[in-house]
């Protein structure tokens, strides 16, 4: 699995890269069927917006998006949804096989 984790209009401390490493552990167990992982992270006036896009081994595409006053609220919120769909979706591929 290919990461890219970047700020925009924010440079992620060692402590938000540190967290966001702890919380794509919840990933580990789909980094076979994930070939890309990109996340992005906007600070902007109202809190920050997480969105992540990812590209998976079958051919499907997801693209995440959560907001939130908290950073680590926000990274939580779309790295959580991220391993539920794709864990979904991984799910149906092995019952039609």
């Amino acid at each position: 699995m290919e990461r890219f984790i970047q700020g925009i209009h924010y440079e992620l401390s060692n402590s938000a890269q540190e967290f966001i490493t702890k919380k794509l552990q919840k990933l580990e167990f789909l980094k076979e069927d994930i070939t890309d992982f990109k996340m992005n992270v906007l600070h902007e006036k109202n809190g920050y917006t997480v969105k992540i896009d990812t590209h998976t081994k079958w051919g499907g595409n997801a693209h995440f998006e959560c907001g939130s006053s908290k950073l680590y609220k926000a990274i939580s919120q779309a790295v959580d949804k991220t391993a539920k769909k794709i864990k979904k979706e991984k799910e149906k591929i092995a019952e039609h096989k």
